[in-house]
């Protein structure tokens, strides 16, 4: 049987989603040090947590899954530590929204 490290990292989230986003990878970073395979993010983490009403402004946080910048710095980012990571963003795919998780592979690949 292989044993796995597992980190699980939460933070309080501020209205700026480039400092959550450091935030973020500096908390991945200090998990991968310290021996973790697999990092869990808070969900919905590259901003205050919108979820528990129902605000149309909301919607303007949505960014498409192809060419998401904050999926594609953690697929940098876990190709150089060669951790995995579920990257949770709010999709906008059309006219549908997720609340969609990328699991992004220890050489940066999204599975």
């Amino acid at each position: 049987m292989r044993e796995v490290t597992v980190a699980a990292v939460q933070f309080a989230c501020s209205a700026d989603p480039a400092e959550n986003v450091a935030t973020a990878e500096r908390l991945v970073r200090e998990a991968a040090k310290r021996g973790a395979q697999i990092v869990c993010l808070q969900e919905l983490f590259e901003t205050q947590y919108f979820c528990t009403g129902e605000d149309p402004a909301a919607f303007e946080l949505a960014r498409p899954f192809k060419g998401h910048p904050t999926v594609a710095r953690f697929q940098t980012l876990c190709r150089e530590l060669g951790v995995v990571v579920p990257v949770n963003f709010f999709e906008n795919a059309g006219r549908v929204f997720f609340n969609t998780a990328a699991i992004v592979d220890a050489d940066g690949t999204v599975l």
